[in-house]
C-alpha cells in the first residue's frame, strides 16, 4: 500500500475514536489533514512579520511587478497564486472571492490594491474579500504549484495572525521571509508553533543588498547566523523530523532585473537600466540559487513525497497531544469513578460538590486579584521596554548626526527629510516590538490564569478549547512634528510665487464673482417686471370678458295629470284615470352667467400659474445672488489671507536671507555644530523631552490598550472558569446520580483509544518508512 494511502486510513481510524470526534477542535484538525493529503495543488504558504518584503519576493517569482508592495499598504487578504501552464487561457486571469460567497472576476491586475491592500478606497479588504486567486504561470518544474501570499504576521489589519496560522496548517510546506534584523523573539515562538503543522521550511534572508559591507556584514555570516539560531532556539527544543534551508536574496533587485517594465532600481536613479544592468542585478539579488533550492525541494518528482511526510509530521504531533489528553482524562475520570463505588464515598462527593460551589464566587476572586497583581508586573515590564528602545533610538540619532562631517550633505539629508525617515523606520520597529512584546505577555498571562484556573478546579481538566486570544494592538499616536522643518531659501521663493499667484486669482475671481451678481440682480428686475405684465394682461382680459350676465327667464312644455270636472269627468276619472295635458312651465336659465364664471377662473389660473412660476424663479435667482455675495465675501477673506500669507512668507524669505547672510559671514566650522546641536536637540526634544513626545504618547498609548486587554483577559478567564466549574458539577452529579455504568463505557472507549493512539505511533512511522 502507498505510504499516503495508509496515512489516509490512520487518519480515519483516529477521527471516529472517541476522543476525537467528540471534540470539534480535533475532529476539524484531522479533516483538514486529510484534505492536505488530498490536494490535488502543491500549496507553499510565504509567511513574514510586516515589511519583511513578501510581496516584492513574490513577485520576483512571478517575475512581474504584479503585488503591491509601497511601504504602507498592507495584504489584508490571503491571495493565491495559482501556477498554469504556459500558453494557458487562464494567464494572467484573477478571481475576487467576496465573503458572502459572490465571486467576480478583475479586468485588470492593476486593480488588485483595492481587492487585496489596507489602502483599498472601495472595500473594508479584511471584513469583505475571504480571497484572491491570480492565474499565472511562473514555476516550471510543478504545473500544481499554488504560492499563498499571507499577511503580514503583525500587520495592522484584522486578525492577520490568525488568517496566517489558517493557510499554514493547509499548505504543504512554508517559505520564511526574514527581516533584516534577522531573527527575533517573536520569529522564533511564531516557527515552533508553525511546526506543529510544518516539517519543510526554507528561511529567506531578505534586503541582503542593506547589508553594511564596510562594518563587516556578509551573506555568508547573515546565514550562519540564522542557521546558529534555529538549531540551538528553535529545532533542538522541538521533537521532529524537520527539514530546512536557509538563503539570502535581494527581492528589489531581482524583480527589477526580470520586469523590463521597471526602469530604475531606486526613484532617484536618474538613467534607466540596461540589459547589462540587470543581468549584474539578477547576479547579485542571489534570487538563481534560491530558484534552485525551489527546484530541488518543490519539484514535480518530489511532490507526493513532500506532501505525505508534511501531513504524516502533522499528524503524528497532534496525534501526541490528543493521547497526552485523552490519558489525563482517563486517568481524572478513573479516580473519580472508584471513589463512586459505595454509599460513602458518593456522600464524600455530595459534599465535596458543596464546597466547590461555595468557593465558587470567591475562587472568581482569587483569579481577579491574580490578574490584577500580573498587570503591574506587565505595566512596568512593557513601560521599561518602550523607554529604554525610545532611548536607545535618541542617542543612535545622536551619534549619526554628530558623525556628520559635511554640511552640504548634512543640509540635503535634512531638507530631503532623510533623518525623518530614519526615524520613522526605526519607530516603526519599534512599535512593532513592542506589540509583539505586549502580545506575547499577556498570551503568557491568559495561559497561566488558565492553569490557575486548573488549580482552583481540580475535579476536571478543562476542555481544550483555543487558549489563544486575539489582543487589540496599540494604536501608537503618530507625531508629525518632524515633517515640518523649515523649507530653505528655493522652497521660500517658490511659496512667495505661489501666494502671489494666489492673490491675483482671488482678484480675478471677484471681479467675476461681481459681474454674476450684477448679472442675477437685473435679471430678478426682468422677472418682476414680467409679473407686472401678468398682472396687466389678466386685468386686460377680465375688462373685456365684461359685467356677469343676469340668468334670463324662458318658458317650455311640461306634461302634466290632471283630474277632470264635472259629473261626467269625475265618472270619466273613475274608470279612465287622470288625463294627460301639455302646459307651458317658466325657468332660468343660467348656462351664460356659468360659461363667464368659468372664463374668469381659466384667466385668473393662467395668470397665477405664470405669476407663480415667475415668483420661483425670482427666489432661486435671490437665493443664488445670496449664494454669490456669499462666495464674494469668502472670496475677498481669502484674498487678506493671502496677502497676509504673502507678508509672511516674504518675511520669512528675508530672514532666511539674513541667516545666509550670517552663514556667509561666520566660519563653517562653528555654524555646522551649531546647526547640528539645534538638530540634535529637536531630535532629543520629539523624541524623549517635550510634554507630548513620543516616549510619553507611546506609554500612555501603551496603558490603555493594556487596561482594554487586561478586561478581556478578565472576561475570558470568567468564562473558562464557569465552563469549567459547571463540567465539574456535572461529573461529580453523574456520579452521585448512579451512572457509573455509562462511565465504566466512556472509560472502555478512552481505554481502547488509547491503544489505539499508542499503536500508530509506536508502528506508525515504521510502517511509514517501509512502504
Amino acid at each position: 500500500m502507498e505510504k499516503s494511502k495508509i496515512l489516509e486510513a490512520n487518519i480515519k481510524k483516529i477521527k471516529n475514536t472517541k476522543p476525537v470526534n467528540s471534540n470539534m477542535i480535533y475532529s476539524s484538525e484531522m479533516q483538514i489533514l486529510l484534505d492536505r493529503l488530498g490536494d490535488s495543488d502543491f500549496k507553499v504558504a510565504v509567511v513574514g512579520e510586516f515589511s519583511s518584503g513578501k510581496s516584492t519576493f513574490i513577485n520576483a517569482m512571478l517575475k512581474k511587478d504584479i503585488l503591491k508592495h509601497e511601504s504602507r499598504e498592507t495584504t489584508a487578504c490571503i491571495t493565491y497564486l495559482v501556477n498554469v501552464p504556459k500558453n494557458s487561457d487562464k494567464d494572467g486571469k484573477c478571481e475576487v472571492t467576496f465573503k458572502d460567497g459572490q465571486t467576480i472576476s478583475l479586468d485588470s491586475l492593476e486593480d488588485l490594491r483595492e481587492v487585496t491592500t489596507t489602502s483599498s478606497n472601495k472595500h473594508n479588504v479584511s471584513s469583505e474579500i475571504s480571497c484572491v486567486r491570480i492565474m499565472q504561470h511562473f514555476f516550471d518544474e510543478n504545473e500544481n504549484f499554488t504560492l499563498i501570499d499571507t499577511p503580514g504576521l503583525n500587520g495592522i489589519a484584522d486578525n492577520h495572525r490568525q488568517l496566517t496560522i489558517d493557510e499554514v496548517k493547509n499548505a504543504h510546506a512554508c517559505i520564511y521571509l526574514l527581516q533584516l534584523r534577522s531573527l527575533t523573539k517573536s520569529d522564533v515562538e511564531f516557527i515552533k508553533y508553525l511546526a506543529q503543522y510544518q516539517d519543510k521550511f526554507i528561511f529567506v534572508q531578505n534586503f541582503i543588498d542593506e547589508l553594511k559591507s564596510q562594518e563587516g556584514e556578509t551573506v555568508e555570516l547573515k546565514i550562519q547566523e540564522i542557521e546558529k539560531i534555529l538549531k540551538e532556539r528553535v529545532f533542538n527544543e522541538l521533537d521532529g523530523d524537520y527539514e530546512y534551508k536557509v538563503c539570502g536574496v535581494s527581492a528589489i533587485k531581482a524583480l527589477t532585473a526580470y520586469d523590463n517594465s521597471i526602469k530604475r532600481l531606486y526613484a532617484y536613479d536618474e538613467i534607466d537600466l540596461s540589459e547589462t544592468d540587470r543581468k549584474q542585478l539578477l547576479e547579485e539579488s542571489l534570487f538563481e540559487e534560491y530558484a534552485i533550492i525551489l527546484k530541488n525541494d518543490f519539484g514535480k518528482e518530489k511532490y507526493e513525497e513532500v506532501k505525505t511526510k508534511a501531513v504524516q509530521s502533522t499528524f503524528e504531533n497532534l496525534l501526541q497531544k490528543i493521547l497526552i489528553k485523552a490519558e489525563d482524562i482517563l486517568e481524572t475520570n478513573q479516580e473519580l469513578y472508584n471513589q463512586s463505588k459505595d454509599k460513602t464515598q458518593i456522600e464524600h462527593l455530595a459534599n465535596k460538590r458543596n464546597i466547590l460551589a461555595e468557593k465558587r464566587t470567591s475562587n472568581k476572586g482569587i483569579i481577579d486579584n491574580f490578574i490584577l497583581s500580573e498587570q503591574g508586573k506587565i505595566k512596568r515590564l512593557l513601560v521599561d521596554d518602550i523607554t529604554l528602545q525610545i532611548k536607545g533610538l535618541n542617542e543612535e540619532m545622536a551619534e549619526v548626526i554628530g558623525s556628520q562631517s559635511d554640511y552640504s550633505g548634512f543640509k540635503e539629508r535634512v531638507t530631503n527629510q532623510s533623518f525623518n525617515r530614519m526615524i520613522q523606520t526605526r519607530l516603526y520597529s519599534v512599535d512593532q516590538k513592542v506589540e509583539n512584546n505586549k502580545n506575547n505577555c499577556l498570551q503568557q498571562l491568559f495561559n497561566n490564569v488558565l492553569l490557575r484556573i486548573d488549580e482552583l478546579c481540580t475535579w476536571n481538566q478543562m476542555d481544550n478549547k483555543n487558549s489563544k486570544l486575539d489582543f487589540e494592538k496599540i494604536a501608537f499616536e503618530q507625531n508629525d512634528s518632524m515633517e515640518k522643518e523649515k523649507s530653505y531659501l528655493e522652497n521660500l521663493r517658490n511659496q512667495l510665487k505661489k501666494e502671489k499667484e494666489r492673490i491675483i486669482k482671488n482678484e480675478v475671481d471677484s471681479e467675476k464673482a461681481r459681474a454674476e451678481l450684477k448679472e442675477q440682480r437685473e435679471q430678478i428686475e426682468r422677472t418682476k417686471r414680467e409679473i407686472s405684465e401678468v398682472e396687466k394682461k389678466q386685468a386686460s382680459m377680465i375688462n373685456r370678458l365684461g359685467q356677469k350676465p343676469a340668468k334670463e327667464r324662458k318658458t317650455r312644455p311640461v306634461k302634466e295629470e290632471r283630474y277632470r270636472d264635472g259629473i261626467l269627468g269625475g265618472i270619466a276619472n273613475f274608470f279612465c284615470g287622470t288625463k294627460t295635458v301639455t302646459v307651458e312651465k317658466e325657468y332660468f336659465d343660467d348656462s351664460r352667467c356659468k360659461k363667464w364664471e368659468k372664463d374668469l377662473r381659466d384667466i385668473k389660473e393662467k395668470s397665477g400659474e405664470n405669476r407663480d412660476r415667475l415668483n420661483r424663479q425670482i427666489s432661486m435667482l435671490e437665493s443664488n445672488v445670496i449664494s454669490k455675495e456669499e462666495n464674494l465675501k469668502h472670496t475677498q477673506m481669502d484674498k487678506q489671507k493671502a496677502d497676509q500669507a504673502y507678508q509672511n512668507a516674504k518675511k520669512q524669505l528675508e530672514e532666511k536671507e539674513k541667516e545666509l547672510k550670517f552663514f556667509e559671514e561666520k566660519a563653517m566650522k562653528e555654524f555646522f555644530e551649531v546647526k547640528k546641536n539645534e538638530y540634535i536637540k529637536l531630535i532629543s526634544n520629539y523624541l524623549i523631552d517635550d510634554e507630548n513626545s513620543v516616549l510619553q504618547t507611546r506609554i500612555e498609548s501603551l496603558r490603555g490598550n493594556l487596561e482594554k486587554n487586561i478586561e478581556m483577559i478578565k472576561i475570558n478567564a470568567r468564562k473558562r472558569y464557569d465552563e469549567t466549574y459547571d463540567a465539574n458539577l456535572k461529573t461529580i452529579d453523574s456520579l452521585i446520580n448512579g451512572k457509573q455504568q455509562l462511565l465504566t463505557g466512556e472509560l472502555k472507549e478512552f481505554e481502547v483509544s488509547i491503544q489505539l493512539y499508542r499503536e500508530i505511533l509506536n508502528n506508525g512511522g515504521a510502517a511509514y518508512a517501509k512502504c
